[in-house]
């Protein structure tokens, strides 16, 4: 008997006498984020099992790799999305050892792009609701290219119905971020910067604020009170930053003592009051902290709540 075919059949009754739990392939993981049409390196490991008996398969989706007789392969031109990638075990006989083992791979679209049609950098805008629109190249219904087209605003993510969306926001400015995700992967993305400003607000104007509540001489029942400023000219900007006409923010003091900074909202609650009449001042304050020289004040009394109070309450 030659000795090559003496070799084989005792890796052949080597192998039989070994139980399929015997048998062990570990496929190593694909951690790329691989590009449509990408060629994928797979390399896995095996134990108790021999090529010179068997022969490894390594797949995903409809896609089967030739016979394979050595320890890694090249899947080529892989198409998109979440892919199971497995490998499993045969016999020289096309029957299934059963032993297998699988690993993640993520492909995305690179020809998908996403841009604002409006607004468009740099725009004012006069009105805190206002349509958004983009445009997509390669993506959405009439495209293979499928995910998640989504709006950040804010530190808010907005998911849009088709190519548009409403956004309501405050006084102030912001950057819109537009993305393209394809399996929780950013594909695509476009940036804008616009500001949002009051429809009074002229480039000359005087920036101004009046106290709306509490009102002069308010009687508050209890140890809070809810403040309202109503704004003129004027809108919210982003503390820290650089010095812009009639924007900023607000600052609150009580009784002479600063109880909050850097306010970017036109009403607040103070807690905690003890009894008896208070000054509330609020002032306008730029960007860069240099104060406006503009603040009005109201003088308001707290009074503890009474069982009679709590009486009529309904």
């Amino acid at each position: 008997m030659k000795k090559p075919l003496l070799i084989s059949i005792l890796l052949i009754v080597l192998i039989a006498g070994c139980s399929k739990a015997d048998f062990s392939v570990k496929i190593s993981p694909i951690d790329k984020v691989y590009d449509r049409g990408a060629d994928v390196p797979v390399s896995f490991e095996i134990e108790n099992f021999s090529f010179q008996a068997g022969y490894a398969i390594v797949s995903y989706d409809d896609f089967k790799s030739p016979h394979l007789r050595t320890l890694n392969y090249t899947i080529p031109n892989i198409t998109d999305g979440y892919k199971n990638v497995k490998v499993e075990l045969f016999y020289d006989d096309d029957s299934s050892t059963g032993i297998q083992d699988s690993t993640k791979v993520t492909v995305t679209s690179p020809d998908s792009q996403v841009k604002f049609v409006k607004p468009l950098d740099g725009a004012v805008l006069e009105d805190t609701t206002f349509d958004v629109e983009v445009s997509t190249i390669g993506f959405g219904e009439n495209s293979t290219n499928k995910g998640i087209l989504q709006i950040l605003a804010d530190g808010k993510t907005i998911a849009m119905a088709g190519n548009k969306a409403t956004l309501t926001l405050d006084w102030r400015e912001y950057d819109l971020t537009a993305q393209i995700l394809q399996n929780d992967v950013v594909v695509s993305s476009d940036k804008i910067h616009i500001r949002i400003k009051p429809e009074s607000l002229t480039k000359d104007a005087e920036p101004n604020l009046t106290i709306w509540f509490p009102t002069e001489g308010f009687n508050v029942k209890g140890d809070l009170i809810s403040v309202s400023v109503k704004l003129h000219d004027f809108s919210i900007g982003e503390p820290g930053t650089e010095r812009k006409a009639n924007q900023g923010y607000l600052r609150y003091l009580l009784d002479g003592e600063l109880i909050e900074d850097n306010v970017t909202k036109a009403s607040k609650t103070i807690n905690d009051l003890p009894a008896g009449t208070h000054t509330l001042v609020v002032q306008l304050i730029q960007n860069d902290g240099t104060p406006y020289g503009i603040e009005r004040q109201v003088t308001f009394n707290a009074r503890t709540v009474t069982a009679d109070d709590k009486e009529n309450t309904v």
